[in-house]
């Protein structure tokens, strides 16, 4: 079955970590924090106000110190030199249950040796719903292909990032992806818990059919 994981909006969304703490309860297995115009010292006010039972399935994507800090699920990085030579020194050192995730943008990506990352986010799968002319750039043949070269190889666990929603998610499952990783389609309603609520529904009905 995919699993479902949800990143956060750049911005504040109003009551944001009450809604994060929802999600958690209504089965969230990771939360993805990424808020880069956010100082550390507002990170870390961000952090307290979530529950500290939760914070073990929050992953950064920068103030990587505060894994150890603060005691959170692990580390993401971006698809750039710099951050993944970090990644490289904690490939050999983490403990295995902290979470090593990437992102990447290019199938070509996907033919590169990926086994050492507990997953990565390949994206846009579809047109963004959070960013405006934001989608794929191959076909869906293609992506099908390297999918199944990447997980033949490599048994590296791919993420489907951009434009997912509840109705895309047989079609992510008969693509190959291994979970899908839920932004626009959270955050861009009134309602994030009843949409992660509608995602997780159709999800599990892929799974039981």
């Amino acid at each position: 079955m995919l699993e479902t994981i949800v990143i956060s909006l750049e911005s504040h969304y109003p009551n944001e970590q009450d809604w994060v703490v929802k999600l958690f309860e209504a089965g969230l297995s990771r939360y993805h924090l990424r808020k880069p115009f956010l100082t550390d010292e507002e990170l870390e006010e961000y952090l307290s106000q979530i529950p500290e039972k939760w914070l073990r399935q929050v992953i950064p994507h920068q103030s990587h110190y505060m894994v150890e800090a603060r005691d959170l699920g692990g580390w993401h990085f971006k698809d750039d030199a710099k951050n993944l030579q970090k990644a490289e020194a904690l490939m050999k050192s983490r403990q295995k249950s902290l979470i090593l995730s990437r992102t990447i943008h290019s199938l070509d990506d996907l033919n590169e040796d990926l086994s050492q990352w507990d997953y990565v986010m390949l994206g846009p799968v579809f047109h963004s719903i959070s960013k405006g002319n934001y989608g794929p750039k191959w076909e869906e043949a293609q992506l099908t292909a390297a999918l199944r070269y990447c997980k033949d190889a490599y048994r590296t666990r791919v993420y489907a990032l951009g434009g997912v929603d509840e109705s895309k998610s047989q079609r992510c499952e008969r693509m190959g992806f291994d979970g899908l990783a839920l932004l626009g389609c959270i955050w861009k309603t009134p309602n994030p818990l009843e949409s992660f609520l509608k995602v997780k529904l159709a999800v599990e009905e892929n799974f039981r059919s």
